[in-house]
């Protein structure tokens, strides 16, 4: 463009955080830790001899339903967003420590961005956006909304559109625009708002990590970070549980996370998914997903794979993608059930990131995962069954193409293009509107239906001009649509979603995404 003048370029680090997740669990699991899976905290076991220190757990196996106890010399509750409920097993009276934000994010397809994206640390009422590339899609986010965390990843339809919204001011809507079935998955996240529970009422919260230990009990909690921190995290904690427990853990040699690398690290260079492709003669785009997803464990899938055919399986199977479009391989299912992978909904989230990427493309794939899984883990019919429905339940909760028409939208907004269709599909010949009617059935098609039909009726004559014409055009159905009933809303969910500027005053930099 002729009219900038000049471009900031902005550098942040980018992972798959779902497998950087699962590689610490199997770090750690290597170098002998015992790591168990769909594991519930039940209850706490206290000493008897005092009543008060904490010295194991009861726990409950969410799979097979069998319930044991684990004792330890010392416990650390590290329960991210949820680290209050565990200190609540402890305390039911335990003053809070985490102050929960949620965050929505969208993904629109690949073809939206290139290899680089777009910042804008100030947007039209005062929040972050984001648009980058990222495994392979484009991903937009995102908001700032106070609350108590939740499991469900499903995010408030109102903040997908706003982000739609806040999109479309950036492209060149002459060539490019962003339209509401554009959006391939959405879902909201919670970022662990660290505060101390003992500190002055009011104290700000903080992204950076804090611990405390419980006098009474013993128990050490930490809550708080990011991923960027996340080894000194786990640095510090444990060094603050060896040092407070000498007598029992006085062995512990200095912690060595600094120097680690994470399983699937070693030997590694940047042309892996070179050789790969070399060795086995891969798709480049699958090749680059295994080196990135894997590390040098990617040839221990593609091995799998080798010895699949060689057992005499069909040799269409070798490197069969799980669905068209997408790099995820077939055997990736068997390997993830060597990597805990228990259920069909851990494949479709916490393995593969099919369902972040897109949530139709991850339903049409589950019967295959359930398939798969089943042959695998010895399910039975009626096992596999069970485990498809609840992955198809667990897809219901991500955003989509379409709106959710049970969800409790307030904001009214759609994006420029969404209205534009939705006005010419339910105008006359002559492009206009003529009934209440028609601008109730606008209403729906996009998602945020009027109340009743009183109110159909007022948006009509509200909409009308010269009011009283008895007939809405394109301009004006959009103009109302854009102003009289998005500002009124707007202002009502601010205070939920708006960033003040006060929490990042005093700040060297801000941390997002």
């Amino acid at each position: 463009d002729e009219k900038v003048k000049y471009v900031q370029v902005f550098y942040e680090g980018q992972h798959n955080d779902s497998r950087t997740c699962l590689s610490v669990a199997l770090t750690a699991a290597h170098d002998g830790a015992t790591v168990a899976n769909h594991v519930e905290l039940r209850s706490l076991i206290v000493d008897p001899t005092d009543g008060k220190k904490v010295i194991g757990a009861h726990c409950l196996d969410r799979i097979s339903g069998e319930e044991f106890d684990v004792f330890a010399k010392a416990l650390i509750f590290a329960g991210g967003p949820f680290t209050d409920d565990m200190r609540r097993l402890e305390d039911p009276d335990a003053p809070p420590a985490v102050a929960g934000a949620a965050g929505t994010h969208i993904v629109l397809p690949g073809y939206m961005s290139t290899n680089i994206g777009l910042l804008d640390m100030n947007t039209s009422d005062g929040r972050f956006l984001f648009f980058v590339p990222w495994e392979g899609a484009t991903l937009v986010g995102t908001t700032d909304r106070k609350g108590n965390p939740v499991t469900s990843p499903r995010p408030p339809e109102d903040e997908i559109q706003w982000l739609l919204n806040e999109t479309s001011k950036y492209l060149n809507l002459a060539e490019l625009r962003v339209r509401r079935f554009d959006v391939l998955s959405a879902w909201q996240g919670w970022r662990p708002l660290a505060s101390d529970p003992y500190a002055l009422p009011g104290s700000p919260v903080s992204r950076d990590h804090i611990i405390s230990v419980n006098p009474d009990t013993g128990v050490t909690f930490i809550t708080g970070g990011k991923w960027t921190t996340y080894r000194e995290m786990a640095e510090d904690v444990v060094s603050k549980v060896v040092e407070q427990k000498k007598d029992v853990l006085g062995h512990a040699t200095p912690c060595s996370t600094l120097t680690k690398p994470l399983i699937g690290g070693h030997r590694y260079t940047q042309n892996l998914y070179v050789r790969l492709i070399q060795k086995y003669g891969l798709k480049e785009d699958v090749a680059r997903h295994l080196a990135r997803a894997y590390g040098t464990r990617a040839y221990d899938v593609c091995d799998l794979n080798m010895t699949i055919l060689r057992n005499g399986q069909n040799p269409d199977q070798l490197f069969k993608r799980l669905v068209a479009g997408f790099p995820y391989l077939e055997v990736e299912v068997e390997y993830a059930c060597h990597e805990y992978a228990r259920t069909v909904t851990d494949v479709l989230t916490m393995r593969t990131r099919l369902a972040y990427l897109n949530v139709n493309a991850a339903a049409s794939a589950a019967p295959r995962v359930a398939q798969l899984m089943g042959q695998k883990l010895n399910w039975t019919d009626l096992e596999r069954e069970a485990q498809l429905k609840q992955a198809l339940s667990d897809l219901a909760e991500f955003g989509g193409p379409m709106p959710k028409k049970d969800s409790e939208a307030l904001l009214s907004s759609a994006t420029s293009q969404d209205l534009l269709t939705t006005f010419r599909v339910l105008a006359d010949d002559e492009g206009v509107m003529t009934s209440s009617e028609e601008v109730a059935q606008a209403a729906q098609a996009l998602g945020f239906p009027f109340r009743d039909e009183e109110d159909a009726k007022l948006a009509f004559e509200d909409m009308q001009e010269p009011h009283g014409s008895g007939v809405v055009d394109e301009t004006a159905f959009i103009d109302w649509w854009r102003q009289t009933k998005d500002e009124e809303i707007r202002l009502s969910i601010d205070k939920q979603l708006m960033l003040n500027v006060d929490k990042v005053t005093g700040s060297t930099g801000v941390m997002f995404g």
